[in-house]
């Protein structure tokens, strides 16, 4: 017993690191486009690549990486992919050019899809069904955690010591993940199974019912949060007129909220029934959107913090139950599938979320303009994010 401990928490930590290394390295470098650009002579147009090539790449790449891991084995793509966003970090350093760093990120973003595709497939292997809620916990926790300091840990290092520090810092991260995964890996049964018994999209996977509807209940939960900070960003600085680094600090206690309450969540997970839990979840996010709503059409401040508790809270019942559902209702031949498969519904509901909040925006209403215009599309915003929340509801809930 003692070694089956030893054995699991070796490698959840191997997958934390693992996880903590895309979130954090997102955030943080969202505070050092302007330094990039000052650099190499770009605007904000071609600096949005430095982040969007990453995301583009990683979701072309998640379901052949799936795929791959399964003929090639988990524990060789996850140490392939370790060892490609190390090198590509410390290569970052050196880019000489904007195009070069782009391009890098490219490669970078095929390293995170091959451990977007193993993560969970290789907690799943490791870990006894009455456990995996609390290990996917502590691995959405690290996610949170990543999200949580990229801003506060990127922006040190990129004021002290320049955006180049922060490539150094998460290559060496990476660096250490692909040193012990040799170590760690080697005690996970199944780790190294190779077999062509899966296709590219099995679609057996999806006469599942739970794997289907919950696979849904993500995408409409990212379609409904992902834009939330985008919003707020815009309520507290054009709206409230707080300067940029106090609406940071402000928005933080979402994500440590999630971080803070994702691992118990993942727990309960193991002993209630983890669509409920992750229907309970999505009505708590929905309930915070609302009062988000109601806190832009009443203009004020203080209500902006209950809500977000609501949205930590909410989210945290829902991600890692959710993500429990989705690997556990599938056989060990679409382990990789489906953990490539969450990847995917992730980046999509992020991106789809950002298209309809912008297209809100952007809605004319006679002669209303400047904040009245900006406050009115906000509340409209928040109300159809939440009736996607609640469609969300729904899907969780189907077994």
């Amino acid at each position: 017993m003692n070694g089956d401990f030893i054995r699991e928490h070796r490698l959840l930590w191997l997958i934390m690191a693992a996880s903590f290394l895309t979130p954090f390295t997102g955030s943080a470098l969202s505070l050092s486009l302007p330094d990039i650009g000052r650099q190499y002579g770009q605007g904000p147009e071609s600096l949005s690549w430095v982040l969007g090539s990453f995301l583009i790449s990683a979701f072309v790449f998640l379901l052949p990486m799936g795929r791959l891991a399964e003929r090639w084995g988990k524990a060789r793509l996850f140490m392939l992919g370790a060892g490609i966003f190390a090198l590509t970090s410390f290569t970052c350093v050196f880019a000489d050019s904007l195009s070069f760093l782009i391009g890098v990120r490219v490669v970078q973003g095929m390293g995170s899809a091959m451990n977007f595709a193993t993560n969970n497939a290789l907690l799943m292997l490791a870990y006894p069904k009455e456990k995996r809620g609390s290990a996917m916990g502590w691995m959405i926790a690290m996610v949170y955690v990543g999200l949580s300091l990229g801003p506060v840990v990127g922006g040190g290092l990129n004021h002290y010591l320049g955006w180049q520090s922060i490539f150094v810092f998460i290559g060496f991260i990476a660096l250490g993940v692909f040193l012990a995964a040799p170590v760690v890996l080697k005690e996970v049964p199944g780790a190294d199974e190779r077999g062509d018994r899966a296709g590219l999209l099995p679609l057996e996977a999806f006469k599942e019912r739970t794997f289907t509807y919950s696979s849904l209940a993500a995408l409409l939960n990212y379609m409904a949060t992902f834009a939330v900070g985008f919003l707020l960003s815009f309520y507290l600085q054009d709206i409230l007129g707080y300067p940029s680094h106090e609406s940071g600090l402000f928005l933080l206690l979402q994500p440590v909220m999630m971080a803070l309450l994702s691992p118990a969540m993942g727990a309960l997970s193991d002993r209630i029934h983890p669509q409920t839990l992750a229907a309970w979840g999505m009505a708590l996010i929905a309930a915070g959107l609302l009062g988000l709503g109601a806190l832009v059409h009443f203009g004020g401040f203080y209500g902006l913090f209950p809500c977000l508790l609501l949205l930590g809270v909410g989210f945290a019942l829902f991600a890692a139950p959710n993500n429990n559902a989705i690997m556990g209702s599938v056989p060990k031949k679409f382990y990789s599938f489906a953990s490539s498969w969450l990847g995917m519904v992730r980046l999509l509901g992020q991106v789809v979320s950002i298209l309809i909040v912008t297209a809100l925006l952007s809605l004319g209403h006679g002669s209303l303009a400047g904040a009245e215009l900006l406050s009115l599309n906000m509340q409209i915003s928040f109300g159809v994010l939440s009736f996607i929340c609640l469609m969300g509801v729904w899907a969780a809930r189907v077994r």
